[in-house]
């Protein structure tokens, strides 16, 4: 799966924060100096990368041109080094919540797969839904809702490849022993 870039997900997180859930870069530049803190971390790395220029007057400026004396050149992984040895705690939250955001995605994207796999596996088999989900050790509401409504927060992978196997020892594909870690 591919991951969304630090630019990215600043301008997420950006416009989720913001009041409006616009994204208008001036009026947060002024939002952030009227005590919308949270602004801050973001709106500073969104400010770096993409070469924004801010007005002396802005909450971020001074640390701005820190960052940008610096890291001349807009790099993701400079602002990344840059906020994991900052000593203020809200710019390590705020790249420790990207980093989670991408493994997030990453597991979402195993989930969908399994999902795939599952549905063909049940598909060359002929069973059905219910049988399925008795060969799962899910709780019935919980592989419904990861089964029909793609909701991956509902079954952890260990569960699903558990299921994966189980269908594959139907078929005669998967055998005990040979796919073992």
């Amino acid at each position: 799966m591919k991951e969304i870039s630090l630019k990215g997900f600043s301008r997420r997180y950006l416009i989720r924060l913001n009041m409006n859930h616009n994204f208008k870069v001036n009026q947060m530049l002024i939002d952030v100096g009227n005590n919308h803190i949270r602004l801050y971390v973001p709106l500073l790395a969104w400010c770096y990368l993409t070469n924004k220029k801010v007005s002396k007057e802005s909450r971020i400026y001074r640390e701005l041109m820190i960052l940008r004396k610096l890291y001349p050149e807009p790099n993701e992984n400079d602002l990344i080094q840059y906020c994991k040895d900052s000593p203020n705690i809200e710019v390590n939250k705020f790249i420790q919540s990207f980093f989670a955001y991408n493994k997030q995605k990453d597991k979402n994207s195993l989930k969908d797969g399994y999902r795939d796999c599952i549905k063909l596996s049940q598909s060359r088999l002929g069973l059905s839904t219910y049988q399925v989900f008795k060969l799962s050790n899910i709780q019935s509401s919980h592989f419904y809702s990861w089964y029909n409504k793609n909701q991956n927060d509902k079954v952890s992978t260990k569960k699903l490849e558990y299921l994966l196997k189980a269908m594959l020892k139907l078929e005669g594909i998967y055998k005990e022993g040979i796919y073992n870690d």
